[in-house]
C-alpha cells in the first residue's frame, strides 16, 4: 500500500508541466529598504496606507552616498525626497524593478487591503517581446495602467486583481516583487 501511495505522488507530481505553474513574484532583481516616515513623500504615504490607491515611485540622481526616492499619484505633481545611503557594511544600493528611473507601482486593493503590492512601471509583455525597458506604464484610471509609451502594446492592466491582463483575453500579468510596509520602513525585494 505504500509503494503504491509513493507511485501516485510520483504520477502526479511528474504529471505537473511547467505550463501549469503561476508564479506569484518575479525573479528580476529588486531591492528597496527606504527607513524614516512616510508622511514625507505623500504619494508614497497614501498608496501604503489606503486601499485602492496607487502610487508610481521611481529613483533619480544615484550617488554612492545617496538618491532621489520619487513618488506621485494619478494626475498629481510628483514629489521626492532625498534618502541618505548608510554606509554599513554590505549595503546594497536599491534597484527598483528592471530600470530606476522607471520603478515601481505600489499599492494596496480592496480586494485584500492587508497586501501590499508592488509591481515593475515595465510593460511585462513588450518586456518579454522586445527585452527594452522603454515600454512603460502609465495610468489609464486610478486603478487601470496601460502601456502606451514608445508604441506599446497598448494592453491595460488592473491593479486590483494582481496585475492581470484586462484590455485582450491573452499576455503575462504584471511583475510583482514582494514588499513589507509599516510606519517607518518600506522593503522592496524579490
Amino acid at each position: 500500500m505504500k509503494q503504491l501511495i509513493s507511485l501516485l505522488a510520483l504520477v502526479l507530481l511528474s504529471s505537473c508541466g511547467t505550463d501549469t505553474v503561476v508564479n506569484e513574484y518575479c525573479n528580476y532583481t529588486a531591492r528597496l529598504v527606504y527607513n524614516g516616515s512616510m508622511t514625507v513623500l505623500t504619494p508614497l504615504n497614501a498608496a501604503l496606507g489606503g486601499a485602492n490607491t496607487f502610487a508610481f515611485v521611481s529613483m533619480e540622481g544615484n550617488s554612492a552616498k545617496s538618491y532621489y526616492l520619487k513618488a506621485n499619484l494619478k494626475n498629481q505633481s510628483q514629489e521626492k525626497v532625498l534618502v541618505q545611503v548608510r554606509t554599513e557594511a554590505g549595503e546594497i544600493f536599491p534597484t527598483l524593478g528592471l530600470e530606476n528611473s522607471r520603478g515601481f507601482i505600489i499599492g494596496r486593493s480592496s480586494y485584500a487591503p492587508e497586501v501590499l503590492y508592488v509591481f515593475d512601471r515595465v510593460c511585462p509583455n513588450c518586456y518579454k517581446e522586445h527585452r527594452d525597458t522603454r515600454y512603460i506604464l502609465n495610468f489609464k484610471d486610478d486603478l487601470t495602467v496601460k502601456c502606451t509609451e514608445n508604441g506599446g502594446c497598448g494592453r491595460e492592466y488592473s491593479l486590483l486583481n494582481g496585475g492581470l491582463v484586462v484590455s485582450t483575453n491573452n499576455g503575462e500579468k504584471l511583475f510583482r516583487y514582494r514588499a513589507t510596509a509599516d510606519g517607518f520602513t518600506l522593503k522592496v525585494n524579490n
